[in-house]
């Protein structure tokens, strides 16, 4: 350990690994690596589309985030984004033959689209997961294509469509001369529409709309077909030297945000379409195996929101959202349980005797009694508050309560907690420590995210949690080095 003397205090290598620094934890939970000797993984995460689960590991010390967006999925709305034989997608007049060319990526991913010949529709497109988006709803969709060897149509203009239920619009998009037509129909709010050459004969064609009051959506505007010159209808005789490469779908948006028809970077996905990631384990990196996890899936914090990396101040954070509304206007309250959305470490399983020191990295979204961090007291439903907000002041609480001097905020806090009956102390950040004498209960178990047993208190956590740890000894001669090495992760103060 590099340690220099400046002043009273001797200060170490805030860049090494906290417990390597600072050993001998009772539990230590952080989507950073905390330990040299830890060779676990991060978290067990489950993913919305199918309910799979899967352990994220440590990338460079930090949770590897492109591992989790790979296996949740990342903002592109469509699963099978390169899997044209996947049935999601439904075809008539054609056939779509697998890897077949080199895709903009350069790999063997891009399928042959072939049109049949004979009169009739001739098509392929995918329903909307949900049979109507609201209003409000801004969405962009986009896909590569090229012509592929052999193909010797003299009409290569490709029509993406919007199907309403009996109304449509499209974009038709000339692969010879790299121009868009876009036509509205009633009831169509097609408002923009490009093609990106991409090289190699490859071209990204996108078209962007929102959603206008009335409108009852039926397939994605992702429908692809050859204008077989009848203006946008399925139905033409078909031309077998219409041969076409395609590859990367992607649909994406956002409710009453016209960012959503912004064009996003193509992000790949199989089963799992763009949705939401829940942190079923937190592994714990003390070596002693408390991990703290959540079976039941309506109480599991949210770490991916609609394809997106949940973070506060850069960083990777748990989450509990307890009002809102998705890109598709369906709420997102999902408490069912009082207990809200809570990992634990098992009540009973053993029993944290005192001196208990706790350090955590959290932010609350107000100042009301927000609880984030506490350890199972009597039984499952009755969580002891440790990181906690009392009458707008940071505080603990075992058996009556200790005030930090420090107003509580909505900003990112490293705060210290040590009970230790009538040595109890609190800190935030690199302030001064408040001391006070608590009561005198043991803790039994470990609960991040804690909510209180009464349903008084439904969106008791509602916030971010980044780190917590746990010692079983008086840290208060080292909790400034300790919450250096925090802040210098995470930028606190």
């Amino acid at each position: 350990m590099t340690q220099t003397k400046v002043g009273w205090r001797t200060y170490v290598d805030q860049s090494a690994l906290l417990l390597d620094l600072f050993p001998n934890s009772l539990a230590a939970y952080s989507f950073r690596k905390l330990n040299t000797n830890y060779t676990g993984a991060c978290i067990r995460v489950r993913r919305s589309g199918d309910n799979t689960e899967m352990d994220i590991p440590f990338l460079n010390n930090v949770l590897d985030e492109t591992t989790l967006m790979n296996f949740v999925g990342a903002y592109n709305q469509l699963s099978y984004s390169q899997d044209f034989t996947n049935a999601v997608y439904a075809k008539s007049g054609v056939t779509i033959t697998a890897d077949q060319g080199t895709a903009p990526d350069g790999t063997q991913t891009a399928d042959l689209y072939s049109e049949n010949s004979g009169s009739g529709n001739h098509y392929m497109y995918r329903y909307y997961p949900n049979t109507t988006l609201p209003t409000g709803y801004n969405w962009n969709a986009s896909f590569y294509i090229k012509k592929a060897p052999g193909n010797t149509s003299t009409n290569n203009k490709i029509i993406a469509k919007e199907d309403l239920n009996g109304s449509w619009g499209y974009v038709e998009f000339n692969l010879d001369t790299g121009t868009t037509y876009i036509f509205n129909s009633s009831g169509i709010n097609i408002t923009g529409a490009a093609m990106t050459d991409e090289g190699n004969g490859w071209w990204r064609c996108s078209m962007s709309g929102d959603v206008l009051a009335g409108r009852t959506a039926n397939k994605f505007p992702i429908n692809i077909f050859r204008n077989g010159s009848n203006n946008g209808n399925f139905s033409f005789t078909g031309d077998t030297g219409a041969k076409y490469y395609i590859w990367g779908m992607q649909v994406t948006g956002t409710l009453n945000n016209v960012s959503g028809k912004t064009i996003q970077p193509y992000a790949k996905t199989t089963v799992g379409s763009a949705g939401n990631g829940f942190i079923v384990t937190w592994y714990d990196q003390s070596g002693n195996s408390r991990h703290a996890s959540q079976p039941t899936a309506a109480n599991q914090p949210y770490i991916v929101w609609e394809g997106a990396m949940l973070k506060n101040n850069g960083k990777a954070t748990l989450k509990k959202f307890t009002t809102g509304l998705n890109s598709y206007g369906s709420s997102i309250g999902g408490d069912t349980s009082y207990r809200g959305r809570i990992l634990r470490y098992p009540y009973g399983s053993f029993t944290i005797t005192k001196p208990v020191s706790l350090f955590t990295v959290t932010r609350y979204n107000d100042t009301g009694n927000r609880v984030a961090v506490g350890g199972d007291l009597y039984s499952v439903y009755s969580p002891n508050y440790l990181d906690s907000i009392t009458n707008g002041k940071f505080s603990i609480y075992t058996s009556g309560y200790l005030y930090s001097l420090l107003n509580a905020n909505t900003n990112n806090n490293i705060k210290f907690m040590l009970y230790d009956g009538s040595n109890s102390k609190i800190s935030v950040n690199n302030g001064g420590i408040n001391s006070t004498a608590l009561g005198n209960i043991e803790l039994r178990g470990i609960s991040i995210g804690a909510a209180s047993g009464t349903p008084y208190f439904l969106n008791e956590f509602d916030g971010d949690i980044q780190e917590v740890i746990f010692w079983n000894s008086d840290k208060s001669s080292t909790r400034l080095d300790i919450q250096d090495n925090m802040n210098t992760y995470y930028s606190v103060y």
